[in-house]
């Protein structure tokens, strides 16, 4: 865009004829030109205008990058909640000391006795191992695991058993603590740890000896 300017140039020009020993005149002419100058799109505020777009752009990524710094916080935040809910869940709600109890459904039973537990499965859809050399035949195998005072935990090689439909129910998120050891009955199963950090996880579904 062009702006014209009116510039008004006064010229001024004095000449002096010099008459022989008579008056002087005195001659004015006056002239008017007018000049166009650039527009502001290139000008100094067309500068300012650049100047202003690169810094829009500046500041719209700077905004960007709070937005996005922002929605990684909040991610971070959500994650470490996340995180502390699963730590909660697991931790159990209520602790009682009981030598023998079964699962609310009677599918598990237990015995727990100093720094030990063992638990015998009713129904399971899966195998336990094969019967080693040390176990007889005559009692039976693997029907439930077993964890000692210290080492890890075991299948059970006995003719008995640790199921008692009479026994005192444990309900889903409250632990048993017996001499050290605990157990801990979920809806997904029952989970008993030694002193020493090994032990079992039973459920109908899958079995777990660490």
């Amino acid at each position: 865009m062009k702006l014209a300017v009116p510039v008004v140039l006064l010229a001024v020009l004095a000449v002096l004829v010099a008459g022989c020993g008579g008056g002087g005149e005195t001659t004015v002419i006056e002239r008017t030109v007018t000049v166009e100058t650039g527009g502001g799109g290139s000008g100094a505020n067309g500068g300012s205008g650049a100047n202003g777009g690169a810094a829009s752009d500046s500041g719209g990524a700077s905004k960007g990058g709070g937005a996005k710094q922002t929605a990684a916080e909040e991610k971070s935040a959500a994650g470490k909640s996340a995180e502390e809910e699963a730590e909660e869940a697991a931790e159990p709600k209520r602790t009682v000391h009981l030598q023998s109890f079964r699962s609310p459904s009677g599918n598990i039973g237990c015995v727990m006795f100093e720094g030990g537990a063992r638990c015998d499965i009713r129904k399971r859809d899966w195998s336990p191992p094969p019967r080693p050399a040390s176990c007889p035949h005559q009692v039976g195998y693997g029907q439930g695991v077993e964890v000692p005072h210290q080492g890890e935990a075991t299948f059970v090689c006995a003719g008995d058993t640790a199921l008692d439909p009479s026994g005192s129910s444990l309900a889903y998120g409250t632990a048993s603590e017996v001499g050290g050891s605990e157990c801990i009955s979920r809806e997904d199963g029952v989970t008993c740890v030694n002193q020493a950090g090994h032990g079992f996880f039973l459920s109908i579904q899958s079995y777990q000896v660490f």
